[in-house]
């Protein structure tokens, strides 16, 4: 894979991470947690659900990180060895 299509993955990858954190981090815990589900509909729903739909989410986001960050190593081996041959 060439390092422009590394780079273009990486990001949008990283993009739609940042929509997910933002959006899951909108919340306050600072009440109790049966109140907090009810203030911050689906989002606040989908972080601190329990079921097993969740879990596969969970699961899902985890992967696309490990993804990210092997993605993100990528490119750093493909820049640091292009230094080294200059």
């Amino acid at each position: 894979m060439k390092e422009s299509d590394l780079r273009k993955f990486h990001q949008l990858l990283g993009i739609v991470f940042a929509l997910f954190f933002l959006l899951q981090a909108g919340h306050e815990e600072d009440g109790e947690v049966e109140e907090e589900h009810g203030e911050h509909g689906i989002i606040g729903q989908i972080h601190h659900r329990e079921a097993t739909v969740w879990h596969v989410y969970r699961v899902l986001v985890g992967t696309a990180l490990l993804v990210q960050l092997i993605n993100g190593l990528a490119i750093f081996a493909r820049i640091r060895a292009r230094q080294k041959r200059a």
